[in-house]
C-alpha cells in the first residue's frame, strides 16, 4: 500500500460524523491532542484545558481511551483534567 493511500483513508476516517459525540473523529482527536499525555497516548491524562473546551474534551477522552475523565476547576477560566487512559482502562 503506498503512503498516499494510507493517508486517504485516515483523512476518510478523521471526517467521518460521529453522531454519539456531536462532531468528527477529526476534531475529538484534535481535543484529545491537547491534553494527551506526552508520553504515551495510551498512558494516564493529567492536563489543563479551556472551561468552554471540557465537555469536548470530555468525549475526546472517552473516544481515544474508554477512560472517564475527571474535571476540577482551577480559575482563570481553566480545568484540571484526570483520566486512567486507554493501558488502565482497556488493558494492553
Amino acid at each position: 500500500m503506498s503512503e498516499h493511500y494510507i493517508n486517504s483513508i485516515v483523512k476518510s476516517l478523521d471526517d467521518e460524523f460521529l453522531l454519539e459525540f456531536g462532531m468528527t473523529r477529526g476534531a475529538l482527536k484534535e481535543y484529545f491532542e491537547k491534553v494527551q499525555n506526552p508520553d504515551g497516548w495510551k498512558l494516564p491524562i493529567e492536563s489543563v484545558c479551556e472551561v468552554s473546551e471540557a465537555e469536548c474534551v470530555r468525549g475526546a477522552i472517552i473516544f481515544f481511551t474508554g477512560s472517564q475523565p475527571y474535571f476540577k476547576y482551577v480559575g482563570e477560566n481553566k480545568c484540571y483534567v484526570k483520566a486512567d487512559g486507554y493501558y488502565a482502562t482497556m488493558g494492553e
